[in-house]
């Protein structure tokens, strides 16, 4: 899904270029903010996305109560209604900048989620 240049290994199979640019892109987002600031953008960023999963669990419960199931999410509804809930809840109480660079963060990731190749 990434730049090839991405792959590149050393003699001992680790993925040098790919260590230095997350180790650059960690220092100058470290850099960038305080550590609170940038965990709550971090928490935005995986809220945002656990959001439609617990959505999407919930119609699916319902669209295919009796499909087959591997694993059952004990306590019926409660788990995925407080889990949406507290969601939620933490996102309004987030400072907007913080929201907008979250879902920034997500909207840069996109690409790299779409671009796979066959």
């Amino acid at each position: 899904m990434m730049p090839q240049i991405l792959a590149k290994r050393n003699k001992f199979g680790a993925p040098y270029i790919s260590i230095i640019v997350s180790t650059l892109l960690g220092l100058l987002l470290a850099y960038s903010g305080t550590f609170s600031t940038l965990a709550q953008i971090s928490a935005v960023s995986r809220f945002a996305q656990f959001i439609p999963t617990i959505v999407a669990l919930m119609v699916f419960r319902k669209t295919m109560a009796h499909a087959p199931r591997e694993f059952k999410v004990p306590f019926g509804w409660l788990i995925p209604v407080l889990a949406l809930a507290v969601s939620v809840w933490l996102l309004f109480n987030t400072p907007v900048l913080n929201i907008l660079w979250g879902f920034g963060a997500l909207i840069i990731a996109i690409p790299f989620i779409f671009n796979q190749t066959t």
